[in-house]
């Protein structure tokens, strides 16, 4: 998929499945390829999307955290048996 129609994608699924909004960003071989903000940062829809808007994720937070760190465990980079302080 193009960067051209994914950004057409976004711009009409985020409205039409009820996302306030988002910021998207994709990287590749560590380097930011893509980015676009779509609908708006509150429930509100009062304030734009931005590269410096405030989203309120919550508990949304630990999902993200346990992804993350479930993929340094893929790659080798950390061990789920290794004690915690090991990293801390």
């Amino acid at each position: 998929m193009s960067f051209e129609a994914l950004n057409r994608f976004m711009a009409q699924e985020v409205p039409s499945a009820r996302i306030p909004g988002c910021d998207l960003l994709i990287y590749h071989h560590g380097k930011l390829v893509f980015r676009r903000q779509y609908g708006f940062c509150d429930y509100l829809n009062t304030e734009p999307a931005g590269t410096h808007s405030y989203y309120y994720l919550y508990s949304c937070t630990k999902i993200l955290t346990c992804a993350g760190l479930m993929h340094l465990a893929e790659q080798g980079k950390i061990s789920l048996d290794d004690p915690l302080e090991k990293y801390i």
